[in-house]
Protein backbone atom coordinates (compact mmCIF):
# COMPACT_ATOMS: atom_id res chain seq x y z
CA UNK A 1 0.00 0.00 0.00
CA UNK A 2 2.26 1.97 -0.80
CA UNK A 3 0.52 5.20 -2.39
CA UNK A 4 2.42 7.98 -3.66
CA UNK A 5 0.63 11.54 -3.98
CA UNK A 6 1.53 14.26 -6.80
CA UNK A 7 3.35 16.99 -5.33
CA UNK A 8 3.09 19.94 -7.75
CA UNK A 9 4.75 23.32 -7.15
CA UNK A 10 3.28 26.41 -8.79
CA UNK A 11 5.59 29.79 -9.18
CA UNK A 12 3.41 32.70 -9.19
CA UNK A 13 4.39 36.04 -11.61
CA UNK A 14 4.97 39.01 -9.12
CA UNK A 15 5.04 37.23 -5.54
CA UNK A 16 5.21 40.03 -3.68
CA UNK A 17 2.38 42.36 -5.41
CA UNK A 18 0.25 39.28 -4.89
CA UNK A 19 0.82 39.22 -1.31
CA UNK A 20 0.34 42.81 -0.37
CA UNK A 21 -3.26 42.79 -2.69
CA UNK A 22 -3.67 40.13 -0.04
CA UNK A 23 -2.85 41.70 3.35
CA UNK A 24 -4.77 44.79 1.75
CA UNK A 25 -7.95 42.80 1.30
CA UNK A 26 -7.30 41.37 4.55
CA UNK A 27 -7.28 44.89 5.80
CA UNK A 28 -10.48 46.25 3.96
CA UNK A 29 -12.09 43.10 5.78
CA UNK A 30 -11.33 44.00 9.05
CA UNK A 31 -11.39 47.99 8.71
CA UNK A 32 -15.18 46.52 7.40
CA UNK A 33 -16.00 43.96 10.36
CA UNK A 34 -14.90 47.09 13.01
CA UNK A 35 -17.06 49.54 10.79
CA UNK A 36 -19.87 46.94 11.02
CA UNK A 37 -19.30 46.21 14.99
CA UNK A 38 -19.80 50.12 15.57
CA UNK A 39 -22.70 50.22 13.57
CA UNK A 40 -24.53 47.40 15.78
CA UNK A 41 -23.08 49.26 18.52
CA UNK A 42 -25.12 52.42 17.68
CA UNK A 43 -28.30 50.22 16.75
CA UNK A 44 -27.92 48.79 19.92
CA UNK A 45 -27.62 52.09 22.28
CA UNK A 46 -30.41 53.64 20.38
CA UNK A 47 -32.62 50.85 20.69
CA UNK A 48 -31.91 51.31 24.22
CA UNK A 49 -32.53 55.02 24.06
CA UNK A 50 -35.65 54.38 22.54
CA UNK A 51 -36.78 52.02 25.26
CA UNK A 52 -35.83 54.85 27.83
CA UNK A 53 -38.19 57.27 26.12
CA UNK A 54 -40.93 55.28 25.55
CA UNK A 55 -40.61 54.82 29.42
CA UNK A 56 -40.24 58.38 30.29
CA UNK A 57 -43.38 59.37 27.80
CA UNK A 58 -45.57 56.66 29.77
CA UNK A 59 -44.66 58.03 32.96
CA UNK A 60 -45.48 61.71 31.40
CA UNK A 61 -48.64 60.58 30.58
CA UNK A 62 -49.46 58.55 33.51
CA UNK A 63 -48.06 61.88 35.81
CA UNK A 64 -50.46 63.82 33.49
CA UNK A 65 -53.61 61.87 33.77
CA UNK A 66 -52.91 61.94 37.72
CA UNK A 67 -52.89 66.09 37.50
CA UNK A 68 -55.79 66.70 35.36
CA UNK A 69 -58.02 63.91 37.67
CA UNK A 70 -56.95 66.08 40.40
CA UNK A 71 -57.13 69.85 39.13
CA UNK A 72 -60.61 71.48 37.97
CA UNK A 73 -62.04 71.11 35.07
CA UNK A 74 -62.37 74.84 33.42
CA UNK A 75 -62.98 75.14 29.43
CA UNK A 76 -60.41 77.77 28.22
CA UNK A 77 -61.73 77.00 24.68
CA UNK A 78 -64.67 78.74 25.20
CA UNK A 79 -63.79 81.49 27.87
CA UNK A 80 -66.81 83.14 29.29
CA UNK A 81 -67.72 86.93 27.06
CA UNK A 82 -67.16 89.36 29.98
CA UNK A 83 -64.24 89.06 32.83
CA UNK A 84 -65.68 90.61 35.93
CA UNK A 85 -64.30 93.93 36.99
CA UNK A 86 -62.09 94.40 39.80
CA UNK A 87 -62.99 97.02 42.31
CA UNK A 88 -59.49 98.90 43.54
CA UNK A 89 -59.66 100.31 46.45
CA UNK A 90 -57.68 103.48 47.46
CA UNK A 91 -55.11 103.31 49.99
CA UNK A 92 -56.94 105.80 52.56
CA UNK A 93 -59.96 103.04 52.54
CA UNK A 94 -57.46 100.39 52.87
CA UNK A 95 -56.07 101.88 55.49
CA UNK A 96 -59.40 102.74 57.67
CA UNK A 97 -60.49 98.44 56.92
CA UNK A 98 -57.11 97.80 58.42
CA UNK A 99 -58.07 99.95 61.75
CA UNK A 100 -61.35 98.30 62.14
CA UNK A 101 -59.62 95.37 61.48
CA UNK A 102 -57.17 95.61 64.72
CA UNK A 103 -60.18 97.27 67.08
CA UNK A 104 -61.87 94.06 66.17
CA UNK A 105 -59.07 92.20 66.66
CA UNK A 106 -58.41 93.70 70.08
CA UNK A 107 -62.22 93.26 71.15
CA UNK A 108 -62.03 89.21 70.35
CA UNK A 109 -58.41 88.95 72.60
CA UNK A 110 -60.09 90.78 75.40
CA UNK A 111 -62.78 87.94 75.32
Amino acid sequence: MNEQKDVYYVGFQDSDGLRKSILEAAKDVVNTARAHSRLRDIQDEKLRLRTELAVAVKDAKESLAKLQGVLPYKDVANPPAEQPKRKIISDHKLDKIEAALQEIELRMRSL
